[in-house]
């Protein structure tokens, strides 16, 4: 699958240089990835693009296992990425630029909120960096980590009584209830990640 789409890359490139589209072309992280100092898998990252970074694309070159990297710069630096982690933001709608700034807004509030509570337990921190939920979290970690819920209940099972339900929407916005004992998670419905 990869030597294909390395091979579209290419094609797309070219492509895109004959009909006048060369380099530079502003670009999209459509997902966390590592920016690397040389086109080569298995070394040390020299710096990281978050989803949703911006960056220029530079030039494209292939490795000799025909995996395409793209030679970026970005506001954090300059190096190389793997093609299917960047996608050409010619067409980049302000819905893309909206999704950014709010996961802006959203990790600056977690990590204001980290800072605020170092007694935090070490898996609870990297829970809350990575957007994600664990079992045995507080509501207050829970808030930290995806937000206030888009709705709270109170629910019964049988066998373990009532307990509290948060109610949120994932990516997909697809819905995940968290469940509550005596404050702490005990179970989730659907990601972990929001």
């Amino acid at each position: 699958m990869s030597f294909y789409w390395s091979m579209f890359c290419i094609l797309c490139a070219a492509i895109s240089a004959q009909a006048g589209k060369g380099f530079p072309r502003k670009a999209l992280a459509v997902k966390s990835t590592a920016r690397y100092a040389k086109p080569v898998e298995g070394t040390l990252p020299a710096g990281y693009l978050d989803k949703y970074d911006t960056c220029l694309v530079e030039s494209l070159a292939v490795d000799s296992t025909g995996a395409a990297w793209f030679r970026i710069t970005a506001e954090n630096g300059n190096g190389w990425v793997h093609a299917n982690d960047v996608r050409y933001a010619a067409e980049l709608d302000d819905s893309h630029i909206a999704q950014r700034k709010e996961s802006d807004e959203d990790r600056i509030r977690r990590l204001k909120t980290l800072r605020n509570h170092p007694e935090w337990p070490r898996r609870i921190v990297r829970a809350v960096r990575k957007c994600s939920i664990c079992m045995n979290m507080t509501r207050e970690q829970v808030k930290a980590s995806w937000g206030a819920p888009a709705h709270v209940d109170t629910a019964f099972i049988l066998g373990l009584g009532f307990y509290r339900a948060w109610f949120y929407h994932d990516s997909d916005a697809k819905p995940v209830v968290v469940s509550f004992v005596d404050g702490r998670v005990i179970g989730w419905s659907g990601n972990t990640g929001k």
